[in-house]
């Protein structure tokens, strides 16, 4: 339980392989949870986020830049290109959610 998620391993009974979801546990009711989820304009922003947030999560707190992009890359997150709806990603990916501190951005090496 790490911030108010779970992590459940569900597995597909026919593949076997290894298969994640994240799940909220915060018992908060429901007109507070819409005021701290509800910001008017920014659900696809916070969805991205959290989609991030649960990736580098999944592997431990650290994600290779590269492998994050390529698993939003599947989602339909391309890195040089303008999303319909959230403009530019890779703006958002690594300069707009580290300044906002909802994680760091580190160069190794």
């Amino acid at each position: 339980d790490v911030f108010g998620f779970t992590l459940e391993d569900v597995r597909r009974k026919s593949a076997g392989s290894a298969v994640y979801i994240v799940k909220n546990c915060l018992n908060v009711p429901d007109p507070l949870r819409e005021a701290l989820v509800k910001v008017e304009g920014q659900e696809g922003k916070l969805a991205l986020v959290s989609i991030i947030a649960a990736i580098i999560w999944m592997r431990d707190g650290k994600v290779e830049e590269g492998d994050l992009w390529n698993l939003l890359e599947t989602l339909g997150f391309k890195r040089d290109e303008m999303h319909r709806h959230l403009g530019n990603v890779k703006e958002l990916v690594e300069k707009t959610f580290p300044r906002q501190m909802y994680f760091d951005r580190v160069r190794e090496g």
